[in-house]
């Protein structure tokens, strides 16, 4: 670690000097210091959307062809469920998110403390790199929690981690696989893009969260029909959980007998019965909780970032 940071002298910390200012004069925090923040941030940011994230993944893996607003579905989810409705699997979810996102900023972090980037491929190629790791060991998680997410009432972790291994056996663990190391294109375009265009600033916060919200939502606009087709091949097959009239029912029914075996089998389906729209089912509400989440990971991330790094300077001071 840098001499600065082993002497809490070299930056001090006063009572008249602000976090803020203060942090903005510290050096890089290490990998694992800067990723539990980049985690704190995430789990916090994906708490308070985490009812978008229950809609968005019914909405994915509904065959009827039923539109819906994103307002409309979470008052159809809370009329009908409950407030529990709104955040079935959370644990799971959120355990998903910590896993995800300490594994992606450690291994990006380290990537970029020994080998700093010089072009935007390059950042782009450790962005990937990063989150192929993170979905490799964090995927089991990730799929226990799209069943939870879309069974009525949502069974505990526990069961479905024996379900699906009774079915699939230890392999079912990691469904989607291939289309979510595809979808590590998703964080590097998103991390790729941010790094840039934040070119070595600090940024404030706020600065943080615009430019969060707008890297993130390019980002999904150009890899959603993947992410749709991932969740797709996770799910259990059952009713939509959008239908509603007996014609359309019965038309899903049909629909749902059938089963995918890749990605590409998923858009292929997908496009017969419902055309392009539906490669993009959902994107409303995927764009609001994916934009809305990263955005304030990117804020909270700052800020966890100043505290972590005081943090250190306290437990230095006292060893």
């Amino acid at each position: 670690m840098d001499r600065s940071v082993r002497n809490p002298r070299a930056v001090p910390v006063s009572p008249r000097i602000s976090l803020s200012a203060a942090s903005m004069a510290a050096p890089p925090l290490p990998a694992y210091a800067d990723a539990l923040a980049g985690t704190l941030g995430a789990v916090f940011a994906n708490a308070i959307v985490y009812p978008l994230d229950i809609l968005k993944t019914r909405m994915q893996v509904d065959r009827s062809g039923k539109k819906e607003s994103t307002l409309h579905g979470l008052r159809r989810i809370l009329a009908e469920e409950g407030p529990a409705g709104l955040y079935a699997g959370m644990l799971g979810g959120l355990l998903g998110v910590a896993s995800t996102n300490y594994t992606y900023f450690f291994y990006s972090d380290l990537l970029h403390s020994y080998w700093p980037p010089t072009t935007t491929l390059v950042e782009l190629a450790w962005g990937a790199v990063a989150g192929a790791a993170a979905q490799i060991c964090t995927l089991p998680v990730s799929v226990c929690t799209t069943r939870q997410q879309t069974t009525i009432p949502a069974p505990s972790l526990p069961s479905v981690v024996k379900e699906i291994i009774h079915e699939d056996g230890i392999s079912g663990l990691w469904s989607g696989l291939k289309p979510s190391l595809v979808l590590v294109a998703n964080p590097a375009i998103t991390y790729g893009l941010f790094e840039r265009l934040k070119d070595g600033r600090k940024l404030t916060p706020l600065q943080a969260f615009i430019l969060g919200a707008f890297c993130k939502s390019i980002a999904t606009v150009v890899t959603y029909p993947y992410i749709m087709a991932k969740v797709r091949l996770q799910h259990k097959p059952s009713l939509p959980v959008l239908t509603t009239s007996p014609e359309s029912h019965t038309k899903a029914q049909k629909h749902a007998s059938e089963k995918y075996y890749s990605a590409i089998d998923v858009l292929s389906k997908v496009y017969r019965h419902h055309g392009i729209s539906g490669w993009y089912k959902g994107l409303e509400a995927q764009l609001s909780k994916a934009v809305l989440s990263q955005a304030i990971l990117f804020y909270f991330r700052e800020v966890f970032r100043q505290w972590t790094w005081v943090l250190l300077l306290i437990l230095k001071r006292k060893m």
